[in-house]
């Protein structure tokens, strides 16, 4: 049983009868006159369930205090509107692509909505995701320039984006802001001798909506999918939103689910730990029905099992500064790889780039350059420079990270 708050045994219950299609009575979960409503709404925003929470509360007709409804009921609107907008914009993209004989599969939350949110599409999303084959990356890049969007290299060389990592971002100004579209060409960061589900392409299901036709990968590849997009952020695998889609699509598809296929290729990828991460995330919090046969088939050790639930019991109810995201990321990176080994040839050939965001330093500086050729030394004296600040305090703590960043 995992220790709770009072607000986190709401927002878990009010989560899981969304998933289940349950009424529920929050007062037998939570006493009213024990909730820090501030708190709960903090919980909520973190981990991006706000329109599924409301949902939950007014399916059961319960009362919530007025300035909190009307939060909610905002961001539900919100979110809502947010997600037609993507939705209209993926399929004119869809339609271009098919026409141009682009192969290209909507991924995450864009995905979600044709499928396990179709009949109420307000899955929140920053951006819209779609994955291409790799050799056809320059045609999806044309694509998306006469689309009207320009790539956006985060202020870091492109070079970067290509050969250590699987995306690039694409942006394009409107009226109202601007609107993103990460083109995704592979779902795991490039890793030596390892070759990631080599029939994901051939598994993808044709389907159409709302007068178009697209592909959509199959619901075990994107279990894979949200799995290793959680290894690839570290602490925030940590944010609920990806195993909430989880515990969805095994509510939805769980009897025609196959799992022989998911724990197959979970060795071939070097996966186990990550699918292992997630589908224990969807299991304790959300109830997630996840067969006996898969946890022996993924093989985890004893020690990696007890950090991986010590991990989540600790951090999974919680909400984290960007601060302590940081923390979670070095904790996570020792639960998600399948071999202590592997952990450690990461995190010595961490990039440049994501060296430097993690201490807060200017990509290619020559103090940066620096620090990253020296990290051996630079890693530990840091980690004590923040451990003695944060002796002396939260505020002087982020004065002393802060001063050895700007050094």
């Amino acid at each position: 049983m995992l220790p709770m708050s009072p607000e986190a045994r709401l927002f878990l219950g009010l989560t899981k009868s969304y998933i289940h299609n349950t009424k529920i009575d929050p007062v037998a979960i939570s006493s009213v006159n024990a909730m820090d409503w501030e708190k709960f709404k903090t919980l909520i925003t973190y981990h991006e369930l706000y329109p599924f929470v409301y949902s939950a509360i007014k399916r059961s007709s319960w009362p919530i205090p007025g300035d909190l409804e009307k939060f909610l009921c905002h961001y539900y609107y919100t979110t809502l509107i947010r997600a037609q907008d993507f939705w209209q914009e993926f399929l004119s993209m869809a339609d271009v692509f098919r026409t141009k004989n682009v192969t290209m599969v909507p991924i995450k939350g864009i995905s979600s909505l044709a499928d396990i949110y179709r009949d109420k599409p307000f899955r929140p999303m920053a951006d819209i995701d779609i994955l291409v084959k790799e050799e056809e990356l320059t045609k999806a890049r044309e694509i998306l320039s006469a689309l009207g969007y320009k790539i956006d290299l985060g202020g870091l060389k492109e070079e970067y984006w290509l050969k250590k990592h699987c995306e690039m971002a694409f942006t394009k100004k409107k009226q109202n802001g601007s609107r993103a579209v990460d083109v995704h060409f592979g779902l795991d960061a490039k890793r030596s001798k390892v070759f990631v589900l080599s029939r994901l392409w051939e598994r993808t299901l044709e389907i159409s909506m709302d007068g178009h036709t697209f592909r959509l990968l199959s619901q075990e590849d994107q279990l894979f999918c949200l799995a290793l997009h959680q290894r690839r952020f570290g602490g925030k695998g940590f944010n609920l939103k990806n195993v909430f889609d989880v515990a969805m699509i095994l509510e939805k598809f769980g009897n025609s689910f196959d799992w022989a296929y998911v724990v197959r290729e979970a060795h071939a990828g070097k996966m186990r730990a990550s699918v292992f991460f997630i589908l224990l995330q969807a299991k304790i919090l959300f109830d997630a029905a996840v067969p006996e046969s898969v946890w022996k088939g993924l093989s985890i050790p004893f020690c990696q099992r007890w950090m991986t639930a010590k991990l989540i019991e600790k951090h999974a109810l919680s909400f984290h500064s960007p601060s302590e995201n940081k923390k979670l990321f070095f904790k996570t990176w020792f639960i998600l790889f399948d071999d202590f080994l592997e952990t450690i040839i990461n995190l010595v050939d961490i990039p440049l780039e994501q060296f430097a965001k993690y201490y807060d330093l200017e990509p290619y500086k020559a103090k940066t350059k620096f620090f990253y050729q020296v990290k051996f030394f630079y890693i530990p004296f840091r980690f004590l420079c923040e451990k003695m600040a944060f002796k002396k305090g939260p505020e002087k703590s982020r004065q002393g990270i802060n001063f050895y960043a700007a050094k």
